[in-house]
């Protein structure tokens, strides 16, 4: 983690700021006047520049502090239920408009290591005329891709902050069609694990992954409706330039709810095949049972019969009767299995 700098520094040392809390962190980017550069500055910086019209700032706050959030706040007047929605992980994706800003809620996915695979971390971003204040409770992709760009010398803040807006969104939607991505390849998987091999243990799969699919799409559905909102009309705080942007990733979103219904109804229909299979499978079990039984009852019922303890029957002094009463079993069976084939039991 850096320290706070008094001096704009260049790019490619970073903007960390230290805010005396181990996993609070403070990334601060302002474009000149002119746009002809963007330089990473301390938070102090870049709180007095909000006050420019003509500077562009980007903050982003991990794991927010309230002191520092307080500041901003304070600078730029946010309601109260905005600064709320902030430190709240329940808050759902929405849109909102306020006197001079956008406030966004936009659920992104948790892919940090060790993180719960069905988790969310919700990136919450105020977007005003030259600024652009972002702040989520842990790391997402899409602001360490931001920043990577801004450090090779091609920051998006350049073209304003409307457009890192919209670099925001499009790599949470792009993390989103990649975990969809994820679950086609473990959908097919499933087809092979059902039809080359049957694995028992497939229904678990199936279940986990409907769960998961079930889960992304409850996430995913409202973003639909967000970005509905910032590309079916003009805004002030939205160049046209960048609604053209925003509508690629409104094809994303629905690409990946597309994606989530076809998923729900493939998976519905492997877990529909695998029963079926295995009731088939049942029925060839208990079929054989069943046929083995047909055959091995008339030996039952003549084995029976001469089990019994009277002191005289047919042939047991005989000294072949042993070897008659064996081909008479024999010749039970063998009827026995005619008879089933006669009937295409068999």
């Amino acid at each position: 983690m850096g320290t706070i700098r008094s001096a704009p520094t260049p790019l490619s040392v970073g903007a960390n700021v230290d805010t005396g809390d181990e996993f609070s962190e403070v990334l601060c980017f302002v474009s000149s006047p002119d746009r002809a550069a963007v330089y990473a500055c301390p938070f102090r910086e870049a709180l007095d520049a909000l006050g420019d019209p003509q500077k562009t700032i980007w903050i982003n706050f991990l794991a927010p502090n309230e002191d520092h959030l307080a500041e901003v706040v304070s600078k730029l007047g946010f309601h109260e239920l905005e600064v709320e929605d902030v430190f709240s992980p329940r808050s759902r994706a929405k849109v909102e408009e306020y006197p001079g800003h956008l406030f966004c809620v936009v659920p992104s996915l948790n892919l940090n290591p060790g993180a719960d695979a069905l988790d969310i971390i919700n990136l919450n971003a105020f977007l005003g005329r030259n600024y652009l204040i972002s702040a989520q409770r842990a790391p997402i992709g899409s602001v360490k891709r931001i920043r990577e760009e801004m450090e090779r010398g091609d920051p998006p803040l350049m073209r304003g902050a409307d457009f890192v807006f919209y670099k925001l969104l499009d790599g949470v939607a792009d993390e989103y069609l990649a975990a969809s991505d994820r679950i086609s390849e473990q959908l097919d998987e499933v087809e092979d694990r059902i039809f080359t091999k049957f694995d028992p243990g497939v229904s678990t799969t199936i279940f986990s992954l409907k769960h998961q699919a079930a889960w992304m799409r409850r996430r995913i559905t409202p973003q639909r409706g967000l970005i509905n909102t910032l590309t079916d009309r003009s805004h002030e705080l939205i160049s046209a330039e960048t609604q053209v942007y925003l509508r690629d990733v409104h094809d994303h979103i629905h690409r990946v709810s597309d994606n989530l219904d076809t998923f729900h109804d493939l998976l519905q229909n492997a877990l529909d095949v695998y029963l079926a299979l295995s009731a088939s499978r049942t029925n060839q079990v208990m079929k054989f049972l069943t046929v083995v039984g047909a055959i091995v009852l008339p030996l039952n019922v003549l084995t029976g019969l001469y089990g019994t303890n009277f002191a005289q029957l047919p042939g047991s002094s005989h000294p072949y009767g042993f070897w008659v009463f064996s081909a008479v079993l024999a010749s039970a069976a063998l009827t026995a299995i005619l008879l089933i084939r006669s009937r295409k039991w068999l």
